[in-house]
């Protein structure tokens, strides 16, 4: 897409996360120029929930979560199967 080659952000990119049971990430934020950040749910099992801010949310199979990488941010799994 030619609108790709013109932007100008930096720092952008994509990546695969997979999170066992038990297992989290520690609470972080971004602190340079505001982002928003996509987390795009391919295998969302109960117990994988991620807190932004105040807010707690939980990832649905297909569906494509966006937040503010500024606010603190951090990830619990609780759950049984890998996320």
């Amino acid at each position: 897409r030619p609108e790709i080659s013109r932007c100008n952000a930096k720092d952008v990119g994509a990546a695969f996360a997979r999170l066992q049971p038990g297992m989290g990430i520690k609470p972080h934020l971004w602190n340079a120029p505001p982002r928003l950040a996509a987390h795009l749910g391919l295998r969302t099992p109960h117990g994988a929930t991620m807190a932004v801010g105040e807010h707690e949310l939980s990832w649905e199979e297909g569906k494509a979560t966006v937040f503010d990488d500024t606010y603190i941010h951090s990830v619990t799994h609780d759950g049984m199967e890998d996320r």
